[in-house]
């Protein structure tokens, strides 16, 4: 994915950004796109329950050239279950990250606006 270069008012170079027609998604797994399955039971990670509908939705996002990536509290000792499921369940992605805060109650404080708006929504 191609970044623009950014520059503040004084002409000093900011970190790049997307193009705004392209959106990073950033979509957790357990209880999102899957049944939840806690870390302490690994073994369920491979025969996990996709939601209806969820694939389609978010490999759209994909193939219209937006920026999918998996974020999840699955430590990256998960990572090889992980990939697999998501091979054989045929979802199109960029990355995962591991290792997101269990417990939820998230506030994510960043310096790019979003609209709280944007949800995903299954038909």
């Amino acid at each position: 994915m191609d970044l623009l270069e950014k520059f503040d008012e004084n002409g000093n170079k900011v970190s790049p950004e997307l193009p705004k027609t392209v959106i990073n998604y950033l979509i957790d797994i357990d209880g999102t796109i899957c049944e939840d399955i806690p870390n302490e039971q690994p073994e369920r990670m491979l025969t996990a329950r996709e939601f209806e509908g969820v694939r389609e939705k978010i490999n759209k996002f994909y193939d219209d050239g937006h920026v999918v990536t998996f974020f999840t509290s699955r430590t990256e000792a998960h990572r090889t279950n992980t990939e697999i499921w998501l091979r054989e369940h045929r979802f199109k992605y960029h990355g995962i990250w591991f290792g997101k805060p269990r417990g939820g109650n998230y506030i994510i404080i960043d310096d790019k606006l979003i609209s709280a708006e944007t949800k995903i929504k299954v038909d």
